[in-house]
C-alpha cells in the first residue's frame, strides 16, 4: 500500500530481506516492477535530496542498494526486460567519489551482477561488456574459485 514512499534504500533493504527469507510476494513484486520500469527524474544525489525526495529514483541509489535490488529481483525471477535495462543502466551510470561505481568493485561484486541478471535470463550487452572488461584487468590472485564457479 505504501511502496510508493519507499525510496531505493528502503525498497532494495526490503526486498533484498524478503528474497533472502525466501519469502516471494507476486503482488508487491509486480508493484515494485511497474515502479522501477518507469524512468525517474534525474537528482543529484545528496543527502537533502534522499530525506525530502521519497520516490524510488534508481538515480539516486548507490550501486550496493542498485545490485541489492537487482539481486533480490533475481531471486524472486522477476523476468521483466524493461526492468532490467533500467537496472543496468543505474548501475552503470552510478556514480561514488565523482567516479564510475563499477570502476573500484571487487571481483565478487562484479561477479554479483553478472549472476543476477544470468538468472533471469537478461543480457544488458554494454554493462557484461564493462563487467567482464573490469574482470580482466583484475590481478589473477584477486578472483577465487568461487566467482569462477558463480560464472
Amino acid at each position: 500500500r505504501h511502496l510508493h514512499a519507499l525510496d531505493v534504500r528502503l525498497m532494495s533493504s526490503t526486498l533484498a530481506s524478503l528474497a533472502k527469507c525466501g519469502v516471494s510476494c507476486p503482488v508487491l513484486t509486480g508493484r515494485a516492477t511497474q515502479m522501477l520500469r518507469r524512468p525517474g527524474p534525474k537528482l543529484e544525489a545528496n543527502e537533502e535530496d534522499r530525506e525530502v525526495q521519497r520516490v524510488c529514483n534508481l538515480s539516486l541509489g548507490t550501486f550496493n542498494e542498485l545490485l541489492s535490488l537487482t539481486m533480490a529481483f533475481a531471486k524472486f525471477q522477476v523476468r521483466d526486460s524493461r526492468l532490467h535495462e533500467r537496472l543496468a543502466e543505474s548501475l552503470l551510470q552510478c556514480q561514488e567519489n565523482d567516479q564510475a561505481a563499477l570502476e573500484f568493485r571487487t571481483c565478487t561484486d562484479l561477479v554479483n551482477v553478472v549472476h543476477a541478471f544470468a538468472k533471469v535470463h537478461q543480457a544488458p550487452i554494454q554493462l557484461l561488456g564493462t563487467v567482464i572488461r573490469l574482470l580482466r584487468l583484475r590481478p589473477p590472485g584477486e578472483f577465487s574459485t568461487r566467482d569462477a564457479v558463480k560464472l
